[in-house]
């Protein structure tokens, strides 16, 4: 899963605002789909959905994630 979030640069840090919604994308099976994730405060869990709104189903086994700035370049060819 790649979140994409606003974030900035505090010296050495990279801090992400990561409370909100935003877009992003799941990749698995060989395909990249855009998705949307929300996360309302510290103790909510994100919630991942495809973009129609339905729930996002996930693969068996591990998943990753990785936070981008919002508006990165994502190759999904």
């Amino acid at each position: 899963i790649v979140i994409l979030a606003p974030t900035e640069n505090q010296g050495v840090y990279h801090i992400a605002d990561l409370y909100g919604s935003g877009e992003g994308y799941f990749a698995c099976g060989g395909q990249i789909i855009p998705i949307l994730w929300t996360h309302e405060n510290e103790t909510d869990p994100f919630t991942f959905t495809l973009t129609d709104g339905t729930p996002l189903v996930q693969g068996v086994g591990s998943t990753f994630v990785a936070i981008a700035p919002t508006g990165s370049p994502i190759n999904v060819s």
